[in-house]
């Protein structure tokens, strides 16, 4: 962030007045915080007088120098998710140095030096960074920090700090900061070495951050002409304030001074925080994280944060999606910190080597839910939480992070809804070929055809090339009850008017499906009523035929109604009807009747119809229409509460303005 200083004439001199403002904090996150909750946590903001590189940009920056000093041809170089043997802090990438060859099964003896550009080092400066081995059971990786204060060769350099790294959790970092108030104020190179290991394997370093840089002092710059002014930037790589300007002739340009202008990057100190929620302000804390309670369950809100110095507030961080949930609604929430009560492990091929919970790879906390290799057998495990009873018509979410040991090795898992112990009824999704060795999130969505006791859980079934799967955090949730699960709602025009098809993949106390019709897709009426199937985990198909259309756009939507009267609104389908293309003489419906009937018929061009009822013997009975139609389909409602019970036969003529001629016949029964 860069921000502009004005400049003011005084004698010969230029006076900077600042503007600064301080910067956005960085990586926030939002999580489960607890019932009702939604936990928040964020990294300070990056400062810019300090020097910070977490090789993000998936390279060693050119500005550093890296040394294969034994000459073995292995040295440092970056990887990062989903290729990597590392594990990363703050984003994508690490640098990683390895001691052991593992295209010839062999040992190193690395002696690899990662140098920094030249920094000049203020009254308080720190060196900080991340460092891990990959694997706790080959941890132990020795590395020194050394400074040089002439030049960037090896040579120069000594020793301020080294160790042999502990056997850490899987994947965990350590944080280290060396203390450089021995070279305050000089000018300086940092080096990390890698020089030897008991147990042959990688080490990772992250975030490197040199902290309490020189600000300067005045920085003087001589000209002769005030144009030179235009040209004059300073930015990074001053990281003070421009503070005075002196001239040669200084009464030359005093008139003229007041056009030009320094943007100058200047980071300031943090007071605390400001957080917000949806664009509103909720809170403020010093601390980096942030609990926001009293939710409302079951909707998401947007979080930003920013810094406050003072008066000054920073712009917002990068925004953060966070839901509170219903506490009625968690059926179960696994840290394995401690191994649960409701985990069972099934190991199919027993082989011995299954599920277990360890401090192996862990997302948060100490420990994970992990399954290893076996050299002789691929994997043929379950681990399964439960029993649960899952209702039918209910939509559940099961929710979980994984990741692999080594990008090298993929893993393949399963998850799946049990009935039993080890015995999978429906999978609800496939990792095959896992390569990502940071975690990643996922969740699954499902539902039970039948309202039982079930479990879920995981199968691992990697059958070549294994090492290690590791699972995390894991929650599951129940949802709404869905009355009625719509899977298609369709409306096609065709010669008996507008045909509307839709299907259901379950019904929970469904009474039926109200037909409403609209010409504008704004006010809507009530045109029939379908019955429900009540209660039902199979799929099931209705249809209906609405004749008493013209030409013209519809608009239709259904309203399904409970048995205890509440409702919920279907998607609105659109549908154009254009004139018939030929005469057609529709079955009367209902059909048998008692005492009326309605009589459909279409024209395709204007017509004078005719619509005669006679007995079996061939007599007329009544006349039902007479009257001339414009060009489309058309309706007529005959009341025989007049004629006696039996079969009749009602005849159509269509006489045609065009001259085309139309004559039909259909039975109709009458019961009384």
């Amino acid at each position: 962030m860069r921000r502009l200083f004005s400049i003011l004439v005084i004698v010969g001199l230029i006076a900077i007045t600042t503007q600064a403002q301080p910067y956005p904090p960085t990586n926030l996150q939002a999580t489960y915080g607890g019932i009702g909750e939604v936990g928040l946590s964020w990294s300070a903001p990056l400062d810019p007088s300090g020097f910070n590189e977490g090789f993000e940009s998936g390279a060693i920056p050119g500005t550093w120098q890296n040394i294969d000093n034994d000459s073995d041809g292995h040295t440092w170089f970056v990887l990062g998710a989903p290729d990597a043997w590392d594990f990363v802090t703050g984003g994508d990438y690490a640098v990683v140095s390895f001691s052991y060859d593992n295209a010839t099964f062999s040992a190193l003896t690395p002696d690899n030096w990662l140098i920094t550009p030249q920094l000049s080092l203020g009254a308080n400066p720190d060196f900080t960074f991340n460092v891990g081995g990959s694997d706790a059971d080959w941890a132990k990786e020795t590395y020194k920090v050394m400074v040089s204060t002439t030049d960037a060769s090896p040579a120069s350099f000594t020793e301020v700090f080294s160790e042999t790294l502990p056997a850490p959790a899987w994947g965990a970092f350590v944080g280290r900061s060396v203390d450089l108030s021995a070279y305050a104020n000089q000018s300086v190179y940092i080096a990390v070495v890698h020089n030897g290991s008991t147990d042959q394997f990688n080490i990772t370093f992250d975030d490197f951050a040199v902290t309490g840089l020189a600000t300067g002092s005045d920085w003087v710059v001589s000209f002769d002409d005030p144009k030179d002014l235009q040209g004059f930037r300073a930015g990074r790589t001053t990281l003070h304030p421009l503070k005075r300007v002196e001239s040669e002739s200084s009464d030359s340009y005093k008139q003229r001074v007041d056009k030009y202008s320094f943007d100058v990057s200047v980071a300031k100190a943090v007071d605390s925080y400001n957080v917000y929620r949806n664009g509103s302000l909720i809170g403020n804390t010093a601390d980096m994280s942030f609990v926001d309670d009293g939710m409302s369950y079951g909707v998401e809100h947007t979080y930003t944060v920013t810094s406050v110095e003072g008066s000054s507030e920073s712009d917002p961080s990068n925004e953060a999606t966070g839901l509170a949930y219903d506490p009625a609604a968690i059926l179960g929430i696994w840290d394995f910190e401690t191994a649960p009560t409701d985990l069972t492990v099934v190991d199919v091929n027993n082989d011995g080597v299954t599920w277990n919970v360890s401090a192996s790879y862990p997302l948060s906390g100490s420990n994970s839910l992990n399954i290893s290799y076996n050299g002789s057998a691929p994997k043929d495990d379950h681990a399964m939480f439960g029993p649960f009873t899952f209702n039918a018509g209910t939509t559940y979410n099961f929710a979980y992070n994984y990741r692999v040991a080594s990008g090298t090795y993929p893993e393949d898992f399963s998850v799946h809804v049990y009935d039993s112990e080890g015995n999978p009824i429906a999978m609800l999704s496939d990792h095959a070929g896992n390569t990502n060795t940071a975690y990643e999130a996922a969740d699954d969505d499902f539902t039970v055809t039948a309202t039982g006791t079930y479990y879920i859980g995981f199968y691992a079934y990697s059958a070549a090339d294994m090492w290690r799967i590791a699972i995390d955090d894991v929650m599951l949730t129940a949802g709404e009850v869905i009355p009625v699960e719509l899977t298609s709602f369709a409306a096609t025009s065709n010669a008996e008017g507008v045909l509307l098809d839709w299907a259901t993949a379950t019904e929970v106390n469904n009474s039926g499906f109200e037909i409403e019709r609209s010409a504008d897709n704004k006010t809507f009426q009530r045109i029939a009523f379908v019955e429900g199937k009540g209660t039902t985990s199979e799929k099931a198909e209705y249809s209906y035929v609405d004749g008493n259309v013209d030409n013209g756009t519809y608009f239709y939507r259904l309203k399904q109604v409970d048995f205890d009267g509440s409702f919920e609104y279907s998607n609105v389908v659109e549908v154009e009807v254009i004139t018939p293309t030929e005469f057609a003489l529709e079955q009367n419906y209902p059909n048998p009747f008692n005492p009326s009937t309605t009589i459909k018929f279409a024209v395709p061009t204007q017509a004078n119809v005719t619509i005669k009822l006679y007995n079996t013997l061939g007599q007329q009975v009544a006349q039902i229409l007479n009257a001339a139609f414009d060009a489309g389909r058309h309706s007529v409602e005959f009341n025989a509460s007049n004629l006696t019970s039996g079969v009749y036969l009602y005849t159509v003529e269509a006489n045609g303005i065009d001259g085309n001629n139309f004559v039909a016949t259909k039975k109709m029964m009458l019961l009384k």
